[in-house]
């Protein structure tokens, strides 16, 4: 049997000698790793929530992400994994200021 997206990213945070946190996957917050896709909104969405929990790691698995501005918070990790790549966006509307 195949082992579940959630237990390789598992397996990938204890490689990389994390703590046991809980974990988003901007992917179950809509995210497309289609290097085309603007991903500022579930990347954002991923680090809030996390925050807004005590903490905790926001997971990038594996392919090309577009983003525009996003914030990080307070005891919040951001880990791309292995072959994810994070761009910034070429539209300037795409991030703020502050």
């Amino acid at each position: 049997m195949e082992p579940s997206r959630r237990d390789v990213i598992r397996r990938s945070l204890s490689a990389a000698a994390l703590p046991a946190l809980p974990v988003r996957d901007v992917l179950d917050f809509g995210a497309k790793p289609d290097g085309a896709a603007l991903n500022t909104a579930p990347f954002q969405k991923a680090v809030d929530e996390a925050a807004g929990a005590g903490g905790g790691v926001v997971y990038v698995p594996p392919g090309d992400y577009v983003t525009g501005t996003i914030r990080l918070k307070a005891n919040v990790t951001l880990y791309v994994e292995a072959g994810a790549t994070v761009r910034g966006s070429a539209g300037r509307s795409d991030y703020t200021e502050g």
